[in-house]
């Protein structure tokens, strides 16, 4: 496998740099084409940022508590009535999506049980 220097690449290069290797020395326009023509390269690109991407939404359950905790937390400043509304508009968020989120299981769930019964 190739070992290339993404400290020019745009952002999206940059994601699977520690995954995929660095060296100094390769351009943008190489690292581009190597994309679109090298498909060992693509492959590896495209598995260092998933294994990237999934590292990270890996963290997100563990945090999930200190997340609504600090809004808990929010909630109760009253200094600052901008937090307080922020802190509250997401909590209404998470709990409508949660509330869709819930209400769709219900229907697929009804509409699973309607085609067992045929």
């Amino acid at each position: 496998m190739r070992r290339i220097a993404f400290g020019r690449a745009p952002a999206a290069l940059q994601q699977a740099r520690h995954e995929v290797g660095v060296i100094d020395g390769v351009g943008e326009r190489t690292l581009r084409r190597w994309l679109t023509d090298d498909e060992g390269f693509k492959a590896a690109y495209d598995a260092a940022r998933r294994s990237t991407y999934e590292a990270a939404m890996g963290r997100i359950p563990a945090l999930t508590v200190k997340a609504v905790e600090t809004l808990e937390d929010l909630l109760a400043d009253t200094k600052h009535p901008a937090i307080r509304l922020g802190a509250a508009r997401t909590i209404a968020e998470i709990g409508m999506h949660h509330y869709d989120v819930e209400a769709i299981a219900r229907r697929l769930d009804a509409i699973e049980a309607a085609q067992g019964r045929r």
